[in-house]
């Protein structure tokens, strides 16, 4: 049994205070009883007390009220279904008490809108209030005026569906259309001419054309005009038509403290948001016969008069009839409804969404259009805009039988009363059924159901018969609508539901495309390669992402999606969408690198390119793209990128045309081939003798100039000259020979055995090069090994286990910098390797030391750890696009990196890593032995 509701005390206490002195104790009984009594009949709650609470306050004369209840117990009703079922209605009566005794009229309730009455009401408004503010807030009062009339008499049962869907569209054609002259007469004061009034017309479409708008839906409205001509000024009509659209969607969807009247939208208009907001008839109708699809027929279908010339509505319409009723189509209107149908299924997975779910709301209104396109051009009753009067004339013309049209109209009006219901709560554009019980029950009230469960129950039933007949409409078999999109797992489902809208139709969660006809379909032929690939995926969301964004990124997107029907090329994209940030960001930043793509080109052997005839950004993205592919390693990236850099460095130094002695060399990883997607350019310059300082001093730092502006995605520097940066850019050998001897660090010996010739006298460079190792040698016979391992260990980073573990690739003991360590450890103790290894990368030192039998060190073990600390490192920073030396990990973080690395969890990882930096570190210790 249910449990009758009990008013709280703070109601009671609002009722008994201010009625007192109005009504007897008997008559306040009673009146209480009566509220409880309908608080009962509407599924009352502590919301709807709140409600009941906000109207009581709101009321001026709070004693002539309570009298007026005790006197029309259909007050009370009123009142109470409106605290229980609208927080909308609740909302206007708060704003305007008043209303609450237009509801005690006679007719105020009983009768739908009059047109012609609202009309004249609008009307005399206008005259009223001169003022263009004044008018559209008192036309605001007007609509909730009016809105509480047709909610009233909707949710206490006096009006069908047909009936309040009719009088919320009256109330917008009437207040629409006298803004929109309005809107039209001040653009043409603004060019202070006569307004023209009658060379226009507008159409409304949808829900508004049909007649049958929700309590928050959208208007959507199409402008066209006779033909263009000059007005006063030299300004065209075309021009004042435009400006009457702004002002007018400016008048009708701006908020203010009032509120707002309507969202208006004219994206249905030919060519959509790339048009311009009017058109000629003329126009529009060579679109629609050259470029129009079959959307845009189910479209018009829903077509009806607004205002404005009714002679230019009668041709269209003469014109709409021939074109969407024609029975040539090109291509089935039923499979192409049934693909729409599909696609919307599968972008909006939302099984609350009344509108969009299978067996809903559009179900039936694509059933419905499908049958009208078919035997519209013979049966003219068929053109209707309006579902319901469809259904009637389908049914009437033994197109459907009569149990499809019962259950296609029972289903409809129950659909479309959640929808109301739902809307009506809170004036809100929602189609989706809540799971908060306290609301459903409210919505199973409403209905007339005895609970939630019946509700339930009714609303499947309903779902499974209407779907049914959509089945044997479009002759579906029940199985065919299996969405394997939802078996991915991604981690942002909205998110994946958004993308897979955009490159399905050109949209996001909206029901709005704008993808042409031919783009959608070569979609739809590509989208189950996508499909299995994100299966297989170790991280769908990404890969999505990124595919979206490389389809955004070109304009053409229709040659893009044929070129994906080589599913094997398909299949290439989406690994590099998966793997390669890198190539994905660039393609963002430079779209002109789709073209490599499309033609290939990206993917053919590098050594048969002439790379120096790329720019930067395409030496990289084609590099990261092959990398992602594993069509190219590390040791080849590394090589590319240095003599790239270095030829490119070489032709600018020669076009300087300068006439000394001088070679530039490169230090650090480009200065032995050792470079990856982020390093820097570490250059020195040294000339044989200064001669004439400040024009030397020019020379480089034009030189540095212009490097840094072909590259400027590069950090180019002389920062590793002799003092650094606070020193001057040019040295002469033998002051750089003096500098090493007397106060050169052991860390600028370790530098300068990374050094490579780039562009100048080569017999300078040799020379300085013997001077290195020279000084080198001497200076390493006076270092201890001790004072090595201290340097070493003052310039890495201890590791240590936590539970959220960092280790840098580069500066952590064991890293790289260890590995570097090694080196110089074995060069104080055989002097004679030294000129070997000087400017050689890390492979061509391991295979010398390799060669040296007398060298007792483990080469092949920091050889394969080198190798596998420098594929962690690309693959880190393709993947992700940064730096990619730190690595930060924990149990629940960079899963998918830890995979796309190669190792099965971040435990394993991080094992791996800590073991390779012990071993590397343990070669040191043993490098490093005691003197």
């Amino acid at each position: 049994m249910k449990k009758k509701y009990k008013f709280s005390e703070s109601v009671i206490r609002s009722i008994v205070i201010n009625a007192s002195g109005f009504l007897s104790p008997i008559e306040l009984d009673k009146l209480i009883i009566n509220f409880e009594t309908q608080a009962n009949n509407f599924s009352f709650t502590l919301s709807s007390e709140s409600n009941l609470l906000r109207i009581f306050n709101s009321i001026f004369d709070k004693g002539s009220f309570f009298s007026d209840c005790a006197r029309y117990p259909h007050l009370v009703e009123i009142v109470i279904s409106v605290a229980s079922y609208s927080n909308f209605l609740t909302d206007i009566l708060v704003r305007n008490p008043e209303l609450v005794y237009l509801i005690l009229k006679d007719n105020f309730l009983k009768d739908s809108i009059s047109k012609i009455d609202l009309e004249i009401e609008v009307d005399n408004a206008n005259k009223r209030f001169p003022q263009l503010v004044s008018f559209i807030e008192f036309l605001k009062f007007i609509q909730r005026k009016y809105i509480l009339k047709i909610g009233l008499r909707d949710i206490l049962g006096i009006a069908t569906l047909a009936e309040t869907t009719t009088d919320i569209s009256k109330l917008a054609f009437v207040i629409t259309s006298s803004i929109f002259e309005i809107s039209l007469v001040n653009a043409f004061n603004k060019t202070d001419t006569l307004p023209i009034l009658n060379k226009h017309m507008i159409i409304a479409l949808g829900k508004m054309g049909g007649n049958e708008l929700n309590y928050s839906s959208d208007i959507d409205l199409i402008v066209f005009f006779d033909k263009n001509e000059k007005i006063k000024g030299n300004k065209d009509y075309f021009e004042i038509l435009n400006s009457a659209i702004q002002i007018f969607t400016q008048l009708t969807s701006q908020v203010t403290n009032g509120g707002f009247l309507y969202r208006v939208d004219f994206r249905l208009r030919p060519d959509g948001n790339f048009a311009p907001l009017a058109r000629t008839l003329n126009d529009s109708i060579n679109y629609y016969e050259s470029r129009g699809e079959l959307w845009e027929k189910q479209m018009l279908i829903k077509s009806s008069f607004l205002s404005g010339n009714i002679g230019i509505y009668d041709k269209f319409i003469k014109f709409r009839n021939y074109f969407t009723f024609n029975k040539s189509f090109s291509d089935s209107p039923i499979s192409k409804i049934k693909e729409m149908k599909y696609e919307i299924e599968k972008r909006d997975n939302d099984n609350s969404n009344i509108k969009t779910f299978w067996g809903g709301i559009r179900d039936i209104e694509f059933s419905v259009q499908a049958l009208q396109l078919l035997n519209g051009k013979n049966i003219p009753e068929l053109r209707t805009p309006n579902t319901l009067d469809a259904l009637h004339h389908l049914k009437l013309n033994n197109i459907i039988t009569e149990n499809e049209y019962s259950v296609f109209t029972e289903s409809y009006e129950l659909f479309r009363k959640i929808e109301h219901f739902l809307q009506l709560m809170n004036n809100s554009q929602t189609h989706s059924i809540p799971e908060n019980f306290e609301i459903l029950a409210k919505v199973a009230t409403y209905l007339g159901f005895k609970n939630v469960d019946e509700f339930r129950k009714n609303l499947n039933k309903s779902r499974n018969k209407t779907r049914e007949i959509f089945n044997s409409i479009f002759e579906i078999d029940g199985n065919e609508v299996s969405n394997t999109f939802d078996k991915i797992k991604f981690s942002n489902k909205n998110r994946a539901y958004k993308n897979i809208g955009y490159l399905r139709i050109g949209s996001g969660l909206s029901t709005n495309k704008s993808f042409d006809s031919k783009t959608i379909t070569i979609f739809n032929k590509i989208e189950p390669t996508l499909i299995n690939y994100l299966m297989k995926s170790l991280n769908p969301d990404r890969v999505l992402d990124n595919f979206v964004k490389l389809i955004a990124a070109y304009p053409f997107r229709n040659i893009l999606y044929a070129e994906f029907t080589n599913s094997t090329f398909f299949e290439r994209i989406l690994t590099i969408c998966e793997y390669s940030q890198i190539a994905i960001d660039l393609l963002s930043f430079d779209k002109s690198l789709i073209d490599m793509i499309i033609s290939r080109k990206a993917f053919i052997d590098i050594s048969k390119y002439d790379i120096f005839s790329f720019n930067y950004s395409e030496l990289r993205f084609i590099l990261a793209l092959q990398y992602s592919l594993k069509l190219i390693d590390e040791k080849q990236i590394s090589e590319l990128f240095s003599n790239y850099i270095a030829l490119h460095l070489s032709q600018i130094i020669e076009n300087l045309k300068i006439n000394y002695a001088f070679f530039i060399a490169g230090l650090g990883s480009f200065g032995i081939k050792e470079m990856n997607f982020f390093s820097d350019v570490d250059l020195i310059v040294v000339v044989s003798k200064i001669t004439n300082r400040k024009a030397m001093e020019n020379d480089f730092q034009n030189f540095l100039k212009i490097a840094r502006t072909k590259f400027s995605n590069l950090e180019i520097d002389f920062r590793l000259r002799p003092e650094g940066k606070s020193s001057l850019l040019v040295w002469d050998i033998n002051n750089y020979a003096n500098y090493l001897s007397e106060r050169a660090d052991f860390w600028e010996y370790q530098t300068l055995m990374k050094i490579n010739f780039v562009y100048g006298d080569i017999i300078l460079f040799n020379d300085f090069c013997e001077i290195i190792l020279s000084l080198m040698v001497k200076r390493f016979k006076q270092i201890s090994f001790s004072r090595i391992k201290e340097m070493h260990d003052k310039s890495t980073q201890i590791n240590k286990l936590s539970s959220f573990f960092t280790f840098d690739l580069k500066k952590s003991n064991g890293g790289f910098l260890t590995i570097d360590y090694i080196f110089h450890g074995l060069l104080t103790q055989y002097f004679d390797i030294a000129p070997l290894l000087i400017g050689k990368n890390y492979f061509e030192k391991i295979n010398i030391l390799e060669r040296k039998i007398e060298i007792c060190v483990d080469t092949k073990n920091i050889g394969n750890n080198y190798k596998i600390f420098k594929s962690i490192l690309l693959k880190t920073q393709n993947y992700l696009n940064n730096y990619g030396y730190k690595l930060k990990q924990n149990e629940n973080d960079n899963d998918n990196l830890i995979k796309t690395l190669g190792f099965d969890n971040s435990s394993v990882f991080m094992q791996t890593i800590m073991k390779i930096a012990k071993d590397n570190y343990t070669i040191l210790a043993k490098t490093l032995v005691n003197e």
